[in-house]
């Protein structure tokens, strides 16, 4: 059984709770926590101008059978700024989602400005660059017609045929990052000293 890990949690959120997952990371209800910057990432162009349209669809059009989306927390390091908050949850998507659509949200404690968390929430459909409507994004890919079927699921990041912890590896991936953008504590000055034994 591996150890629980603080830094980053991963739910899958099933048909019927992803638009109200959406809802919940960009108006917490925690009174000490305040939402201070949000972003998107590979939406297809009809959710960008509202992200809330790929959320519904995926709760009208998923399986039932499978997770409609991903909802990722994840612990920031202490003293970032939000521009250093937002350039760390950037890579976090970059290198760890990658070419599925989300939607993030950074949270700070309530009179801060210091970002404490950051929640993801992920699409498992792939961005590969073909341009669907609502109506054909949900649909069952085809390997034979892409253009013609459903954007394809990544398949939970594991890869046929290869034995793979995808887990273990966000989780030593996120722990890399969290240590590069972590801000050193300052060191309290070397008190000099003035004369020796005598």
């Amino acid at each position: 059984m591996r150890k629980k890990d603080n830094t980053i949690t991963i739910k899958a959120v099933p048909k019927g709770r992803v638009e109200e997952a959406a809802r919940e990371m960009k108006s917490v209800h925690q009174e000490e926590m305040a939402v201070i910057a949000t972003g998107t990432s590979n939406m297809p162009d009809w959710a960008r101008p509202d992200s809330t349209a790929i959320w519904q669809g995926a709760d009208q059009s998923e399986r039932k059978t499978g997770p409609a989306a991903h909802a990722i927390t994840l612990a920031l390091p202490d003293g970032l700024t939000v521009e250093q908050g937002e350039k760390l949850v950037n890579r976090f998507v970059r290198e760890e989602v990658g070419p599925k659509s989300c939607e993030f949200s950074m949270l700070a404690k309530s009179g801060s400005t210091e970002p404490s968390i950051a929640k993801v929430l992920v699409s498992p459909r792939l961005h590969d660059g073909i341009a669907r409507d609502r109506e054909h994004f949900y649909r069952r890919y085809r390997k034979a017609l892409p253009a013609f079927s459903g954007a394809q699921k990544d398949g939970a990041g594991r890869v046929r045929g290869k034995i793979s912890d995808p887990e273990l590896t966000r989780l030593q991936n996120w722990h890399h990052m969290r240590d590069e953008a972590a801000v050193p504590p300052v060191k309290p000055a070397k008190k000099s000293r003035v004369g020796g034994k005598g």
